[in-house]
């Protein structure tokens, strides 16, 4: 299971969106500022959970966790596409035993690194 799916408040400079769990599985969480939104219910950090998505990337940054990381970060760009303020879109990135083909694949999304919170522990940002 995941560690935490539970937003915390960002500064609006942090914007990538992912937690961890005990296998290594980077798991993708959409989340949408409270602000945003008409009539869903919100957590009491003031976001909306949008979708989860767990992948797993080899060293190569092959197979199927690719795959699925490509379609989560399309997917979060279409939505972005759509909003009027995409930067409301936190997205936190926490990557365990990130590696070079996983970061070259967030490189080439667009993402950028930001800094190292812990050991194996990255924040990227989206901009």
């Amino acid at each position: 299971m995941v560690r935490s799916l539970k937003p915390h408040k960002l500064d609006p400079d942090d914007m990538l969106l992912l937690g961890i769990n005990q296998r290594q599985l980077l798991s993708v969480v959409y989340l949408r500022a409270a602000e945003d939104s008409v009539s869903a219910p919100s957590d009491d950090a003031g976001y909306f959970l949008i979708a989860l998505l767990a992948v797993q990337i080899d060293a190569q940054g092959q197979g199927i966790g690719r795959r699925m990381l490509d379609l989560a970060l399309n997917t979060l760009d279409e939505n972005r596409d759509r909003k009027t303020n995409a930067n409301s879109w936190p997205t936190l990135a926490k990557i365990e035993s990130t590696n070079t083909a996983s970061q070259r694949l967030f490189r080439s999304r667009g993402l950028t690194y930001v800094r190292q919170i812990q050991e194996g522990l990255e924040l990227w940002v989206h901009p």
